[in-house]
């Protein structure tokens, strides 16, 4: 979360707000603007901001923008968490293409690359399940944001990588998928 004041010394809030979307490509960061004139307003809604503040701040407006913060952050509960070592590691679902099981190492694919760490996939499957994951074969979890092709016994993924459909799971995958498409 980021607080911005509008009128900044060599460049406004604003600006700041286009580089942190733009050229940073970060649409996780939550904005919000402070400023003690209305008139910015209406520039905001390209950098969506979570809130508009006008000076003077007062206690209860940043509580309230914490609150809905937090109330937001909740709802959205979208991240992966795992050791690497001593550290603690987090990751956005919506970058994680599939997870790989290899031995005890589970690896994570994602489009900046691949991640690794000790671990059983049935722990993975706790963090992942009704989110937009299937299970495909007892090595790989897939997100199916990043499936492009069904078939009856692989799935390709976006990036052209070709995984394995086990027996085991085709049944649950034809469900699943036609589901989908009753969906709509």
């Amino acid at each position: 979360m980021c607080f911005l004041d509008i009128q900044l010394l060599e460049m406004d809030g604003v600006q700041v707000g286009r580089q942190i979307r733009e050229q940073l490509g970060n649409d996780k960061i939550s904005i919000v603007y402070i400023s003690s004139k209305e008139t910015y307003a209406m520039s905001l809604f390209q950098v969506r901001p979570l809130d508009f503040l006008i000076k003077p701040l007062t206690k209860e407006k940043v509580d309230a923008v914490l609150e809905q913060f937090i109330r937001l952050s909740e709802a959205n509960k979208n991240e992966f968490y795992y050791h690497a070592g001593k550290s603690v590691c987090r990751l956005y679902l919506d970058e994680i293409h599939y997870f790989a099981c290899n031995g005890r190492k589970i690896e994570i694919y994602t489009g900046s690359g691949q991640k690794e760490f000790y671990g059983a996939m049935r722990e993975v499957w706790e963090q992942v399940e009704g989110k937009g994951f299937w299970i495909i074969h007892k090595s790989y979890i897939v997100n199916t944001a990043f499936v492009s092709v069904y078939h009856y016994d692989f799935v390709q993924m976006t990036d052209g990588t070709r995984l394995p459909i086990s027996q085991k799971y085709r049944k649950a995958m034809k469900e699943n998928l036609t589901e989908r498409y009753q969906r709509g």
